[in-house]
């Protein structure tokens, strides 16, 4: 979903407040946590900086007791401008590994994160089948 960020002042009372809402919700928050209106609203876009996500990879079978894959964790990429694009990694990586690859992404536009995660081979973009082999 496209998101936005919205920048509302209420001048007179001295509040302000910012909110990363969804596109269709630009008229929800005009009113300040206090009641009061706001005299000044901005509607910003998003960009097309990368969001990157952390993703547990634990999971337990039916007849499983315990969680396997516990402190495992896979890489996910996406937009908040609309752009239905994202990336999932084939594979699960270490808490520090999956932190390393958060940090190589951050601050990334999409172009420059698909070229990145071509570059290590993560898996393929947008999908969500894993091929492991």
């Amino acid at each position: 979903m496209k998101k936005i960020w919205i920048n509302c002042d209420t001048d007179d009372y001295g509040e302000c407040w910012e909110v990363l809402a969804n596109a269709n919700e630009v008229d929800n928050y005009d009113v300040s946590s206090n009641g009061n209106r706001a005299v000044i609203k901005l509607v910003y876009e998003t960009s097309d900086y990368v969001v990157v996500s952390i993703l547990p990879a634990a999971r337990k079978g039916y007849l499983e007791k315990e969680y396997s894959h516990t402190k495992r964790f896979y890489i996910k990429l996406s937009l908040m401008n609309g752009d239905p694009w994202f990336a999932l990694s084939k594979q699960f990586y270490s808490r520090e590994e999956a932190l390393k690859f958060a940090e190589l992404f951050t601050g990334l536009t999409k172009t420059q994160a698909m070229r990145v995660w071509q570059s290590k081979k993560l898996g393929a973009m947008e999908t969500n089948v894993l091929e492991k082999y």
